[in-house]
Order: C-alpha cells, then sequence, then structure tokens
C-alpha cells in the first residue's frame, strides 16, 4: 500500500466493490436508475475512476452532478478509505425515445 495513501487511524482502503455499493446506496433516488462503476487507478485502493450514469441527473449541469457524487464521496473520503475521485458523469434519459415503432 502507498505511504500516503492512509490516513491515520483509518482501518483500511475501500474496495471498488464496497465503493460501488456506497454510491449506489448514497445516490438512491426514487423512481430513478443509477449505475455506478469504480476503476482502481494505481492499485492502493485509494485513487479511483468514477462512472456514474443516472436519470437523476436530467436537466442538472456537470457541476450539480459531480456535487451529489461528491456528497456522496465525503465520508469515504473523511475517513482516510477514499483519497481521490476522477468523477465522470452521465446523463440518462427519463423520457422514452422518440423511436417510431
Amino acid at each position: 500500500m502507498h505511504p500516503h495513501s492512509m490516513k491515520k487511524g483509518a482501518p483500511y482502503m475501500i474496495s471498488p466493490e464496497a465503493l460501488v455499493a456506497h454510491l449506489q446506496e448514497a445516490l438512491a433516488a426514487p423512481n430513478h436508475h443509477t449505475h455506478v462503476e469504480a476503476f482502481d487507478k494505481t492499485g492502493a485502493a485509494d485513487h479511483y475512476a468514477i462512472y456514474v450514469r443516472s436519470t437523476a441527473f436530467e436537466g442538472l449541469p456537470t457541476m450539480a452532478q459531480h456535487r451529489q457524487v461528491n456528497a456522496a464521496l465525503k465520508p469515504l473520503i473523511a475517513s482516510g478509505q477514499l483519497h481521490a475521485a476522477e468523477l465522470h458523469t452521465v446523463v440518462v434519459p427519463t423520457s422514452p425515445s422518440s423511436e417510431t415503432p
């Protein structure tokens, strides 16, 4: 593990699976679909590329989308389980496509 990747008192770094589960739960909203993927960028489980696709982002600018994800990550950063996150958000439209039958 990278010597600077763990804050004093932090029991462990978060696994990609636990990070995805945390974000799925934290970003859950009624009548919205959210899909999260997390990729460990360094092998130390402290720097992640995070991809979030959600219908809840519809109508929100990118900054507002990232603020929602950052708010969900705040407890993990504060506890030392996560050091850095590269965010990628995608709006999934809630309205049906305009395809003709």
